[in-house]
């Protein structure tokens, strides 16, 4: 994500905690960011916890006015089979 960002985004605070429910247990994830000396909140719910991260992240930046992406060209991996 920071790869497509042109501008420097800070996590101050990062907050995990676990939702245990009838059928599944699930994360939910509080992210303060920090952008241009303001704060932000991403919140996120998800069974895969690394997937609620990636999400409440995307959540606080998309709350942040003006910030721009760059264009980044896809990397294509090929695999050989030997």
């Amino acid at each position: 994500i920071d790869s497509i960002l042109n501008e420097k985004v800070t996590v101050d605070e990062y907050l995990v905690q676990t939702m245990a429910g009838d059928t599944s247990d699930t994360g939910k994830v509080h992210m303060q960011l920090k952008y241009k000396n303001r704060v932000f909140y991403g919140f996120a719910v998800h069974e895969d916890i690394v997937m609620a991260s990636v999400l409440a992240y995307l959540n606080g930046i998309n709350k942040m006015p003006g910030i721009k992406m760059k264009k980044v060209e896809a990397k294509e991996t090929v695999l050989e089979l030997v």
